[in-house]
């Protein structure tokens, strides 16, 4: 050590110093970092204890090259982590985009989307609505995840986490209908669901439903009574479905009768899966009320099977979403139209 110091100490003395030497008064004694590569040592000299900076960075072109090699590598991943924004894709090659991308990843939100494709949120919301009524995602609530494995219908945790504040609103405005003492019929929607969750209070009420979630939710409410059909278990919808149900349910009679749709324009009710189409007609015809229970992104859309029609439906319980010249034009057909 005595020798690299002398040296150092000699160097100091030369016109030029060598190109790995740094010389200054009173740095601090810590390791300070250098160049692309290079590390310096301190090391204290002669009574001043002044102190010299021994630098092991790499020549001065060398060093300049790896920082202009570096920058080059930063501006190419950041133009790789930003390649859908390079240019403006058509609207169909962006839509197989994100169908690719929330299938790959089982989900995206709206805000990652519209970021990372240069476009405004409320474009990433039209996709994603696009992508749902192709089947190719499930819309939840700021954002879109991957549909189940089989493609006819969503798992039930997957509705359940779609429109949760609308659906909330909507079940808490049906629940206000029903009293104590009435027969009621839910089926197996999700929206359903949340009617059932605020009717555990209630006394003398019997509910008729094919949907097990709906039996479980009330299963301890001491004054209600539940009512199943038998049949075959959808893993879908978490029903009873088949020709076994719709028997028994044929002999039910109900007050009032609350049922979702996938699908609700002013011409038709439609559903996807036709087993529960045919438990819910039977629900439909046991009730002496229809009440249709719908979230405002049903509205406008078409579904693979038709339900029943609005001559049979005499209430639509909907959030404020919804289209209001759609809603003009069930009120003049006589349904009544309730925003929520």
């Amino acid at each position: 050590m005595g020798s690299i110091i002398r040296a150092l100490s000699a160097s100091r003395n030369r016109a030029e110093s060598p190109p790995w030497l740094a010389c200054s008064g009173r740095m601090p004694s810590r390791k300070r970092r250098c160049g692309q590569d290079g590390m310096g040592i301190l090391c204290r000299v002669g009574a001043a204890a002044q102190t010299l900076h021994l630098l092991t960075m790499p020549p001065f072109r060398a060093t300049i090259a790896n920082r202009h090699e570096q920058t080059q590598t930063n501006a190419s991943n950041s133009q790789t982590m930003k390649e859908p924004a390079l240019r403006k894709l058509l609207p169909e090659e962006r839509l197989n985009q994100i169908a690719a991308l929330v299938s790959e990843r089982r989900a995206a939100t709206v805000a990652e989307l519209s970021e990372l494709y240069d476009v405004s949120a409320a474009t990433i919301r039209t996709d994603l609505d696009e992508l749902e009524r192709r089947g190719l995602v499930i819309r939840t609530h700021g954002g879109a995840v991957r549909p189940d494995r089989n493609g006819r219908e969503w798992s039930l945790g997957a509705r359940e986490r779609s429109q949760v504040a609308e659906k909330g609103r909507i079940g808490a405005a049906a629940a206000e209908l029903v009293r104590d003492g009435d027969s009621i019929a839910l089926d197996a929607s999700t929206t359903a669901l949340q009617i059932a969750r605020r009717l555990r209070d209630r006394r003398e009420l019997t509910v008729v439903t094919s949907s097990l979630m709906v039996a479980l939710e009330l299963i301890d409410a001491p004054g209600v009574s539940v009512v199943m059909p038998g049949g075959v278990l959808d893993r879908d919808t978490v029903s009873l479905v088949g020709g076994l149900g719709a028997e028994t349910l044929s002999k039910c009679r109900a007050g009032k009768g609350f049922f979702g749709v996938r699908g609700l324009t002013v011409d038709a009710l439609t559903d996807v899966n036709s087993y529960e189409a045919e438990l819910k007609r039977s629900l439909v015809s046991a009730s002496r009320e229809v009440n249709i229970v719908a979230d405002a992104s049903k509205w406008g859309r078409v579904a693979l099977v038709s339900l029943v029609p609005w001559s049979a439906v005499h209430r639509v319980i909907t959030d404020r979403e919804a289209p209001a010249d759609m809603v003009a034009a069930l009120r003049a057909k006589g349904v009544e139209v309730m925003l929520v």
